[in-house]
């Protein structure tokens, strides 16, 4: 329990839940916002925009959360937020595999282009921690010095803020890569929540899209999100159900992307 559902999918994967942002009901909190999802949509996938774009898992197996990752940093300089905006925390372990037939590429659609090249890289392998990542998101510096880039979201009460997690999850927790032996950091619910919950007092964000893939995702945001917050929780799957693993790809041998995810990516780079 926990861990994705490698169930074989076709392009056209139906998911168990409603997937796109127009059409979020049935998965996402909103508390107390006057911004509907297309102006959540509008705002984030701008140059106005800051964003965290966390694969919080290592291993080829993985291939899809790291290749969700680099797809979502391709879309968001395409829409024109500059790289100076775009955080990214990924254990970097797939692209250069030895099991990668494709070296230092990535792909996460069939025909797709390559989604690797380009993605600038700020954390990468034991950084990807579920400290460092709360330090990132909270804007402290002090915390990040001489740790990767050191780079931190440095959002205000005018700026969007994005925040994309694609991993393994359980009822309340995200999973972390594990550090030693087998067992993965967590993150859990309450962690975020008062995270988000301090940048909000804190004028630290605007419009917050908080995005997660991960099977129980939405365990994530149940009675959990800042009510006086401007946050819209999407995710991949209600807080007791599995979200799921599609275009798998022989030459690859991996699943290329998360469903959900898949949907998300293709409707925010089809919109004007």
């Amino acid at each position: 329990k926990g861990y994705d559902n490698y169930q074989g999918m076709e392009s056209n994967c139906v998911l168990p839940l409603i997937f796109s942002l127009l059409m979020c009901t049935r998965v996402c909190a909103i508390p107390h916002i006057s911004m509907s999802a297309q102006e959540f949509s509008d705002d984030v996938f701008n140059g106005r925009s800051w964003a965290l774009l966390v694969a919080g898992s290592k291993g080829y197996d993985n291939y899809r959360h790291q290749a969700d990752v680099c797809h979502a940093y391709q879309i968001l300089r395409q829409r024109g937020v500059s790289e100076d905006r775009i955080i990214t925390m990924i254990y970097d372990d797939v692209a250069h595999s030895r099991l990668n037939p494709y070296k230092s590429k990535l792909f996460n659609e069939p025909s797709g282009q390559d989604v690797y090249a380009g993605v600038r890289k700020d954390y990468r392998g034991k950084d990807v921690t579920p400290q460092n990542f709360l330090a990132v998101l909270r804007g402290d510096a002090h915390a990040m010095k001489s740790i990767g880039s050191g780079r931190v979201v440095e959002s205000n009460a005018t700026d969007a803020l994005l925040v994309y997690f694609a991993d393994h999850g359980a009822p309340g927790f995200l999973s972390f890569p594990a550090q030693d032996l087998f067992l993965p950091r967590l993150l859990s619910a309450r962690q975020l929540q008062r995270t988000l919950s301090g940048m909000a007092g804190a004028g630290r964000m605007g419009a917050a899209l908080v995005w997660v893939e991960a099977c129980d995702a939405g365990s994530m945001f149940a009675d959990t999100l800042p009510q006086d917050a401007r946050v819209l929780a999407v995710a991949a799957s209600a807080p007791a159900e599995d979200s799921y693993a599609c275009f798998y790809n022989d030459s690859v041998d991996a699943y290329l992307a998360d469903c959900f995810s898949s949907h998300f990516l293709h409707d925010a780079a089809a919109a004007p």
